[in-house]
């Protein structure tokens, strides 16, 4: 039930016009969250975060490709936008068991 009233609340609230041109809020959020992964990227080397950065920044190709003009349809700027999400909460899922896995290699002290 719960369910259907976010679907039914979804179709309501959803503007028609969405992703028909560019979605300078979300272009602005996906490229400085881009640019802040590349900094962390820089300053702390680490598979995980380097596969996450280059995610972002795919993603962030389909904002690109909106603003020099290419004629995507809605659907195709939809998935490059969008396309990035579930391959990066599996990175971060990855990152976050390397943390993990670091934790308790490191020697604990005597109050441990």
């Amino acid at each position: 039930m719960l369910f259907a009233g976010a679907m039914v609340a979804d179709r309501l609230t959803v503007s028609r016009n969405m992703f028909a041109g560019l979605e300078a809020s979300v272009a602005v959020i996906d490229l400085l969250l881009t640019f802040a992964l590349a900094v962390l990227t820089i300053k702390r080397p680490q598979l995980w975060l380097a596969a996450l950065t280059a995610t972002q920044a795919i993603a962030c190709l389909g904002h690109i490709t909106k603003l020099v003009g290419l004629q995507n349809s809605r659907l195709t700027y939809a998935i490059l936008t969008g396309s990035g999400a579930y391959p990066a909460l599996i990175i971060l899922l990855w990152g976050l068991w390397s943390a993990i896995e670091s934790r308790k290699q490191q020697p604990r002290g005597p109050d441990h």
